[in-house]
């Protein structure tokens, strides 16, 4: 029998492979291919009948589908609510069917499962992302025209709107802003009829910050509830 101790490093190489692929996927189109969720499924069931031929606990495969069912419900919910794309939640499954256990266990955390602790730090890190927009648009303070506008600058930047990218979308022209936008709703790489100047916001890549939040995860625990410690 392998040790345990090696099983989880090899799920964790192999997760980490799997990730970093399907970052660099998101990266360069802002969408991933089906290969990337279903060989991380396919291996967390692998891995579990392993464990289960190993260890005769019936709990285990117990454990595996509330940790990949509470993963497809939190997949299907922020996608359908439009707050992330379908190929996010996918991976978030497989990160649940491949560690329906923390594969360490002197980690910090009071999350109960480890595909929440991921998804916790994934978010964690993908706030920062305003605090960036808004430091890159202190130049343009003097240009702001409206309490819309300002707050326009904590999600996007200026360019002209011939020159959009294909994973840009325009959130404000001068006049009209889209504060609030659905991920299911927006025309990516709409390109504007003239050289002005518009408010865009790129579609961020969330595998990335999903990739870096696995990692946070195996090493440290979760940000949110050191934070949760701390303050309480």
């Amino acid at each position: 029998m392998i040790p345990y101790f090696e099983i989880n490093l090899l799920k964790i190489l192999f997760a980490v492979l799997i990730l970093f692929y399907a970052s660099i996927l998101d990266w360069k189109y802002r969408e991933i291919d089906d290969r990337s969720w279903i060989s991380m499924v396919g291996l967390g069931i692998i891995f579990t009948g392993y464990d289960y031929i190993r260890f005769n606990q019936f709990f285990i495969i117990k454990i595996f589908a509330i940790s990949f069912l509470i993963s497809l419900v939190l997949a299907f919910a922020l996608y359908y609510t439009g707050l992330m794309g379908g190929g996010d939640g996918k991976i978030l499954m497989g990160i649940g069917a491949m560690f329906p256990f923390y594969p360490y266990t002197d980690v910090f955390t009071i999350l109960p499962l480890f595909v929440l602790s991921v998804f916790a730090n994934a978010i964690f890190l993908s706030a920062a992302m305003p605090v960036i927009f808004f430091i890159s648009n202190l130049r343009r303070l003097k240009e702001i025209g409206s309490l819309k506008e300002f707050f326009i600058m904590f999600l996007g930047y200026k360019k002209k709107a011939a020159s959009i990218n294909d994973y840009e979308v325009i959130i404000g022209d001068g006049r009209d802003f889209k504060i609030f936008l659905n991920a299911k709703d927006i025309e990516l790489g709409k390109k504007g009829d003239c050289d002005k100047e518009v408010w865009v916001t790129p579609a961020l890549p969330f595998v990335i910050p999903i990739m870096i939040g696995f990692l946070i995860s195996i090493v440290y625990g979760d940000i949110l509830s050191y934070l949760v410690w701390r303050l309480f």
